[in-house]
């Protein structure tokens, strides 16, 4: 009599980050630059230190997967796939820095087994589990829950995404369209020409042209691009 062994799928584990920094947080509008359907998706900053049981979890999942896909394919080895972190290069010196970064990403809609494209998204709460509505931008610092989904194609071979399903932002950067203000960047200059009342009443009833249409304040709004540092 002979006996078959039964090969399960890789299993998806639940996961959550300790706290770390965000980069590049396309959270709340999905990005669509390398995927016209769109992509959510963080770079998450810590420490190798803080990070180093994560790691040892996320490297767990990946082992258990990689045997299981092995056993699907009935193979002995199978192409791995880069994992989803690695080391923070300093960009000055490309030295690295103590740090991991890892990359979570959640596609903004899905298959169906009857070929309807499914809208999903990450959620995005505040420390005390309520909807975030303000914009998020770099340098905010939270966590993250997430599943950990092993796959296996034959382009990339083995692999395992980081798929988001809950980001927790505990200190909020607001995300304005621009580093800073840039007229932060000019100090006072004692003195130095100053603008009279009569002249800005004057200027008042002038209609702008040219370049003077193009007001300070409005240059937060022209370059916005969500999710830039």
């Amino acid at each position: 009599m002979t006996t078959t062994q039964q090969v399960q799928r890789p299993k998806r584990i639940q996961l959550a980050t300790p706290e770390g920094t965000l980069g590049y947080p396309f959270l709340q509008k999905p990005s669509t630059k390398f995927n016209p359907e769109g992509v959510y998706s963080v770079d998450y900053r810590l420490s190798k230190e803080k990070a180093s049981e994560l790691i040892e979890q996320i490297d767990a999942v990946y082992e258990e997967g990689y045997k299981a896909a092995c056993l699907k394919e009935k193979k002995a080895k199978l192409k791995r796939a880069d994992k989803p972190y690695k080391d923070e290069l300093d960009k000055v010196t490309g030295e690295e820095t103590g740090n991991i970064i890892i990359k979570f990403k959640l596609k903004a809609a899905y298959k169906a087994k009857d070929g309807s494209m499914i809208p999903q998204r990450p959620l995005v709460i505040d420390s005390r589990k309520q909807p975030v509505v303000k914009s998020i931008g770099s340098g905010s610092t939270g966590r993250v829950a997430f599943d950990a989904n092993p796959y296996c194609t034959p382009a990339l071979g083995f692999g395992l995404s980081l798929r988001l399903r809950v980001v927790q932002i505990i200190n909020l950067v607001e995300y304005s369209g621009l580093p800073g203000n840039p007229m932060d960047l000019l100090g006072e200059v004692e003195d130095g020409f100053v603008e009279s009342e009569s002249t800005k009443e004057n200027t008042k009833t002038q209609e702008p042209n040219g370049d003077e249409a193009y007001a300070p304040e409005q240059m937060a709004t022209a370059g916005e691009t969500n999710g830039e540092f």
